[in-house]
């Protein structure tokens, strides 16, 4: 099961990367959010392994957001996969021992 849901989420995480050109995100970004974006840039530039680790293992924000964000400011791939694949397997691992924890007590 773990690692069913993994190559999902990887495979997800890595069509959103380059998507993100193709969709043409980073313009929306760009428009929208201008004065902020060369500060967002600078910050995945120097921590953006932790900030994407941070966001995929956090539960309750949609980590294709963050896909599509480092995607469309082109931040080191490298960086980005193993972020999502770390935080990612806490996650569904997390999921997958408290659905079994909870199956055993019905």
């Amino acid at each position: 099961m773990f690692w069913i849901s993994m190559f999902g989420i990887m495979t997800t995480a890595i069509y959103l990367y380059f998507a993100s050109k193709f969709l043409e995100f980073g313009n929306l970004f760009g428009q929208k959010h201008n004065s902020r974006k060369t500060k967002i840039i600078e910050k995945l530039d120097k921590h953006g392994f932790w900030v994407v680790l941070g966001w995929s293992f956090f539960p309750l924000v949609p980590t294709d957001l963050i896909c599509y964000i480092a995607g469309s400011i082109r931040m080191n791939f490298i960086k980005y996969i193993s972020a999502i694949f770390i935080g990612e397997s806490i996650l569904v691992a997390c999921y997958i021992f408290l659905g079994e924890s909870i199956l055993k007590l019905i």
